[in-house]
């Protein structure tokens, strides 16, 4: 059985990646052509863009290991990306 992981500590672990990785996420704004930095608290933060690096990385694992890690994402307009992490199905990340 699988030991669960709470979503605030990926994130947390994502944060302190960002800041001692040395490089800025950056978005892309095509509608003024431009690129915006993102801080990595909002980058790793459930309410921001943590949940598009989760979906990432499950599609990644999926494709390496022909199933993903049971992630759930639910839809929440209230969020930077409209969505928001919960816990997977299978018992792995929690919240």
């Amino acid at each position: 059985m699988s030991a669960r992981v709470s979503v605030d500590d990926v994130g947390a672990v994502m944060e302190a990646l960002l800041r001692s990785g040395g490089k800025p996420v950056l978005l892309d704004d095509k509608e003024r052509g431009t690129r915006q930095r993102v801080e990595a608290d909002s980058a790793a933060a459930p309410d921001g863009l943590l949940p598009a690096f989760l979906v990432a990385g499950e599609a990644i694992w999926r494709s390496a290991m022909g199933e993903g890690f049971g992630l759930k994402i639910e839809r929440d307009e209230g969020r930077c990306l409209a969505t928001a992490s919960r816990k997977s199905g299978q018992g792995r990340l929690r919240r």
